[in-house]
């Protein structure tokens, strides 16, 4: 039995908001200044793309129009960080440093995560456990958010 800590980025943003289909992309690192550059840059972890069509009212108040997805970063802290471990200490400063995000829009044109109210990035670190045998892990406690690793960012934790 093998246990570690799976850490994984929450994105939380209103479909509608952005009058078509977006990704929210997640980098570790620098992010190029080229939107064009965005997905082929070795820092670019992963994205959450929400497809939206037209034509159905002004939704943005309604809960309901929230769309959540994840990208897990164990593999790229792994490759990318030098950090020893999973271990917290060592990897909320890593992620309070080299984590960012960006928005596109299907025609790959940037958006300022500013001008995004209802975007929401949270990092979430959940203990997991790989027993013999299995093909995939369980959780073996309860995932802790840490807000404090994007709070103060637009489009990071708001309290």
């Amino acid at each position: 039995m093998t246990e570690f800590i799976d850490w994984t980025v929450r994105i939380r943003i209103n479909k509608y908001e952005l009058d078509g289909s977006f990704s929210v992309l997640v980098f570790l690192g620098d992010i190029p200044d080229d939107p064009a550059e965005w997905r082929s840059s070795p820092n670019y972890v992963g994205a959450h793309r929400a497809f939206v069509s037209g034509g159905y009212g002004d939704h943005r108040g309604d809960p309901d129009a929230i769309t959540e997805g994840f990208v897990h970063l164990n593999s790229t802290i792994a490759a990318k960080s030098g950090l020893s471990s999973f271990d917290p200490k060592e990897v909320v400063p890593y992620l309070k440093r080299e984590l960012g995000w960006r928005i596109q829009k299907a025609n790959r044109s940037p958006v300022d995560a500013g001008d995004v109210p209802s975007l929401q990035i949270v990092v979430i670190a959940t203990p997991m456990r790989m027993n013999e045998g299995e093909p995939f892990p369980e959780p073996c406690g309860d995932p802790k958010h840490h807000h404090e690793i994007t709070s103060g960012r637009a489009g990071g934790y708001l309290e």
